[in-house]
């Protein structure tokens, strides 16, 4: 029977502490993370587990494709936007119904739709960038100076794998090498922020799961307007 590995485990709760940060900075602070015990067979998590070691779940939920919550004045509004050109259920890409879709909107509401867009892929790679940083299989800065890079089709051939609808969502942005940008502003956002990226993953892995009070104090603050279209080295 194969089960868990404590380093495995430990990789985990590296991959979900990215997730974590990279949706705060979007404003969307997790609600719950969790990573499953050492010792924990395979069989065991396919079953309760839906085939995951762990879980980050943004306080919005995960399916909020242009849902955005501004605050003014205290009170919240709610914008929200669809995402034609992508068809979740069959990870399908129609690059030209988004491109008509984003002729329709104002110049406002284009650009804010588009970086929806670049948070969900941000959020979606984060946790595998986090992960191969602190593996050393692929360090942060390789990703930012864009000498080295995640393939999105390495993760076997389930559509549904979060690396695989990033890298599919990246294709509704105007730029072509948008998957790779993104990568890039992920990796630089998650160099920036490592001590909060360390400090989740020793909590995860100390209590198992953490709650959105829990992470109150380790999550970094919301950056306005994050994730811009382009990336720094700086």
């Amino acid at each position: 029977m194969i089960t868990v590995t404590a380093q495995q485990r430990r990789i985990t709760c590296y991959h979900e502490a990215g997730h974590a940060v990279v949706t705060s900075l979007r404003g969307n602070r997790p609600s719950y993370l969790e990573v499953v015990d050492a010792g924990i067979s395979f069989e065991e998590i396919a079953a309760e587990h839906d085939n995951r070691f762990g879980f980050c779940k943004p306080s919005n939920g995960f399916e909020t494709f242009g849902r955005e919550f501004r605050h003014t004045n205290g009170d919240t509004v709610i914008r929200g936007f669809e995402l034609p050109g992508y068809h979740p259920d069959t990870d399908e890409v129609d690059r030209q119904k988004a491109r008509a879709f984003a002729k329709t909107l104002s110049e406002y509401d284009r650009r804010d739709w588009r970086r929806i867009i670049r948070g969900r892929v941000c959020m979606n790679i984060a946790g595998q960038v986090a992960e191969q940083h602190y593996t050393g299989a692929i360090p942060l800065q390789d990703l930012i100076d864009g000498s080295d890079w995640i393939e999105p089709w390495d993760f076997g051939d389930d559509d549904s794998h979060e690396m695989r609808q990033a890298a599919r969502m990246a294709c509704l942005l105007p730029a072509r090498n948008a998957y790779d940008r993104m990568s890039a502003i992920t990796a630089r956002a998650l160099l920036d922020h490592w001590q909060h990226v360390e400090r989740i993953a020793d909590a995860l892995e100390s209590e198992g799961h953490l709650l959105f009070n829990d992470l109150t104090a380790l999550i970094p603050a919301e950056i306005p307007n994050w994730p811009p279209a382009r990336s720094t080295s700086k």
